[in-house]
């Protein structure tokens, strides 16, 4: 169960960084142009996405983030102590259940107004980092 947990969320990540690559590399999907990209993705009024490397930083740390919990369980391989393991395989997992907790506070209430980013973020992407922040941690303490 566990193993089938760390597959599902490292697939998952995966595929977000791929399509950040994809962004990275100038991509527009699922938007039409940069300006629909930015209100949709970051939730932004700006007419360009971030620039291609910060987006490739970012496909990076997120295809990281899923490459934790499969080294976890000793699927892959990683060049660290157990300890720094579990230490970054908290610190994993409070990144994301942060990230999809401040969606309901009123901070993002007062900073968040662009749309479509606040729906797609309440229905979509919020619900996602819970889950992966929950997911790392069942992970790791079972």
């Amino acid at each position: 169960m566990i193993f089938v947990l760390a597959v599902f969320v490292f697939f998952i990540l995966s595929v977000i960084s791929l399509i950040h690559i994809y962004w990275g590399f100038g991509g527009l999907w699922p938007a039409r142009d940069g300006l629909s990209l930015s209100r949709m993705v970051i939730g932004v009024e700006r007419a360009t996405p971030p620039h291609g490397f910060v987006t490739l930083v970012v496909a990076g740390m997120i295809f990281f983030a899923g490459y934790l919990p499969m080294a976890w369980v000793k699927v892959f391989p990683v060049p660290v102590s157990q300890t720094v393991l579990y230490i970054m395989m908290v610190s994993n997992g409070l990144v994301f259940l942060l990230r999809g907790l401040v969606t309901y506070t009123p901070l993002m209430k007062k900073y968040s107004i662009v749309e479509p980013f606040t729906s797609l973020n309440k229905k979509y992407y919020s619900p996602l980092c819970l889950f992966v922040g929950v997911s790392v941690f069942i992970i790791l303490f079972s």
